[in-house]
This record gives C-alpha cells, sequence and structure tokens, in this order.
C-alpha cells in the first residue's frame, strides 16, 4: 500500500513538474518570438519610423532596440521583487501578459509618414517596456522550472528556458519567411509588416492559458504555510546576499 500511494506520488510530482516546465517555456517561446521579429523587420521598420532611409535609419532602429536591453536589468529586480513576495506565477503571468501586449501594440502604431516623430518615440516607449518584461519573464520562467523540477532533474528543467527561447526565435524567423514568400515587397511595407507582430495574440494567449492553469512552485508554497514570505525580498536579499550578487553580475 505504502508503495502504490509512494509511486502514486511521484507520478503526481512529474506530472506537476512537466505542466510547470511547458508554461514557463510557452512565455520564453514569446520572448525568443519577440525579439527575432523585431530583428528581422529592422529593414521594413527603419523605412516606416526613421525619415532617413539611409544607414543612419537602419541605425537608430536597431538604438531602438537595443534599448530594450537597458531596461531589461530593471525588469528582473521588479518582477523578482513580485515573484518572491507574491508568488512566482503571478510573476510570470504579469510579465508575458506585457510582453504580448507591447508587441502587439507595435502591430498597430501609426507609422511616421502618420504621425510624425511620435511613432519612433512610441516605439522606443513600447522597447522599454518589452525589455522591462523580458528581464522578469527569463529569470522569473527559469526560477519556475527549477523549483517545481524533481531535486534529480532541475539542472535539465532549467535548461528549458534557454531551448525555448531559441524555439521562439525559429518560429519568428518563419513568420518572416513566410511573409517574404506570400506578400510583394509593396504589400509588405504598407500593412503586411504588421502580420507577425499581430500574430503574437495567439502565442500570449496560449502561454497565459498554460500559466493560469499551473500551481505555484513547492518551494513557495512552502514560505508561505511556514509564514516566512518577507515584505521586502529586495533589500533583505541586498543585506544577506550581496557578496553572491556582486559574484553572479561579475561573472555574467
Amino acid at each position: 500500500m505504502k508503495q502504490t500511494l509512494s509511486k502514486f506520488e511521484s507520478e503526481s510530482v512529474r506530472t506537476h513538474s512537466r505542466r510547470a516546465a511547458i508554461a514557463a517555456a510557452a512565455g520564453n517561446v514569446l520572448e525568443g518570438y519577440d525579439i527575432g521579429i523585431y530583428g528581422y523587420s529592422a529593414v521594413i521598420l527603419a523605412k516606416l519610423f526613421f525619415s532617413d532611409n539611409g544607414t543612419g535609419a537602419l541605425i537608430l532602429t536597431f538604438a531602438v532596440f537595443a534599448s530594450g536591453y537597458l531596461t531589461k536589468p530593471l525588469g528582473a529586480v521588479l518582477f523578482g521583487h513580485i515573484g518572491d513576495r507574491y508568488g512566482r506565477r503571478l510573476a510570470l503571468v504579469t510579465s508575458v501578459l506585457l510582453i504580448g501586449i507591447c508587441t502587439v501594440l507595435i502591430g498597430v502604431l501609426p507609422t511616421q509618414a502618420s504621425i510624425g516623430i511620435s511613432a519612433p518615440i512610441l516605439l522606443t516607449i513600447l522597447r522599454l517596456l518589452q525589455g522591462i518584461a523580458a528581464g522578469g519573464e527569463s529569470s522569473g520562467s527559469a526560477i519556475f522550472m527549477v523549483e517545481s523540477a524533481p531535486p534529480a532533474h532541475r539542472g535539465l528543467y532549467g535548461s528549458w528556458q534557454q531551448v525555448s527561447t531559441a524555439g521562439g526565435l525559429l518560429l519568428s524567423s518563419g513568420a518572416i519567411g513566410v511573409l517574404s514568400a506570400v506578400f510583394t515587397q509593396e504589400e509588405i511595407f504598407v500593412w503586411a509588416w504588421r502580420i507577425p507582430f499581430l500574430l503574437a495574440i495567439f502565442t500570449t494567449l496560449g502561454a497565459l492559458w498554460l500559466r493560469l492553469g499551473v500551481e505555484e512552485t513547492p518551494t513557495f508554497e512552502a514560505l508561505e504555510k511556514s509564514d516566512a514570505v518577507v515584505h521586502n525580498p529586495l533589500m533583505v536579499s541586498i543585506k544577506k546576499f550581496w557578496r553572491e550578487i556582486v559574484v553572479t553580475i561579475g561573472v555574467a
């Protein structure tokens, strides 16, 4: 009887771990897709959002792209606080929702021909917000995978954070390839360039559905049951683990 119960509990843990890994990976796919879509569309965006049609416009387009990486550390801190204070799942749901909303909004942005200088400004704001969300997404999903994994397989489960992000990049390259094959250059520059960004609606809804359907990590549930959740996790981390933080930043 004990062996049967133990086997049932073990299978339940494995099922939860797999569901958690899939839910976390879904958001990473969206993050990778977002990065790839912008990068592959850079030449198009340069002509639509910047008045200079030469190399300068392309440089500005990639500068806007890079701005998202400037806010990524801020996102890691912000969503890390949310995850430590209110739960890992809430942080993941919020981050993937923000990434998806920003990606879709880029797809409906008026171009510079329509609203002038406001177009690149709005594009930059959306990229900055995407960076914040991506910072929380990449770190939060890895934590969610590892904390939900069986103890003997945490490294394997955590590796899916990078694998799923790469999957999103491949998905974005496929989307751009289909776009180029189906539409003419004129159609792409007039309206079809928006399609890959708008398709993020489906990946976002899929990731949200998966994440809302998965349970909180056992680690955070244990903290809640023992009333060990701190009210200011950022300050506690800095005070108690500042050496580890400095070493980790240096290694990275």
